[in-house]
């Protein structure tokens, strides 16, 4: 155990010591999603139409960040890397609409669920109302608004019922200690719930 913080001061007795890097959030170079499709008989790789997924910070102080969307393939994989995350965090702070800290700040643990249909259409207007631009940031994700609609509008996340609705949303903790994270995201058809 360590004597002193970064402070200076004594630590409590029955703490360990934790490098304050340990307790921000910082991305992973690679995250992998692997989605599923539940029926009662067992999950299946899921292999519909794309999916769009957010991830969501928590913030120590302002508001928490809300990044996304990032699209799984047909194939049910989602790839998102650490730049991509960086470019997410500086168009959602690009918007103006909210006060940030800077995404390092935030606590490192981390929320990753698909959007359901009402937040899907929710984007879409949004998109096509407020910000009908490319926020700052999204410049190097999309070649263009026209592609980020036409991607929204693709997605099937309106057949299928978001993993928090059944299993819980996915969680973890980004805190530097692995380059790349990889996890199984189960989802279900709307009409099985």
């Amino acid at each position: 155990m360590c004597d002193f913080n970064i402070s200076g001061s004594k630590p409590h007795p029955r703490l360990p010591y934790r490098d304050s890097s340990m307790n921000h959030l910082i991305f992973p170079e690679r995250v992998t999603i692997n989605v599923q499709l539940w029926s009662p008989s067992g999950a299946t790789p899921y292999t519909g139409s794309p999916l769009a997924f957010g991830v969501r910070t928590f913030a120590r102080v302002k508001n928490d960040h809300h990044l996304g969307p990032f699209f799984s393939g047909e194939n049910g994989v989602l790839t998102i890397t650490g730049r991509q995350l960086q470019l997410a965090a500086a168009a959602e702070m690009s918007t103006g609409i909210m006060d940030y800290d800077a995404i390092e700040n935030a606590f490192p643990f981390v929320e990753i669920v698909h959007w359901s249909g009402a937040e899907l259409e929710r984007a879409i207007d949004a998109r096509s109302k407020v910000w009908t631009s490319l926020l700052g940031g999204e410049v190097e994700l999309y070649e263009s608004m026209t592609e980020l609609l036409s991607r929204l509008r693709a997605s099937g996340n309106a057949s299928l019922l978001p993993a928090r609705e059944r299993y819980g949303r996915l969680r973890d903790e980004w805190d530097g200690t692995l380059p790349d994270r990889e996890y199984t995201y189960t989802v279900s058809l709307a009409s099985s719930a």
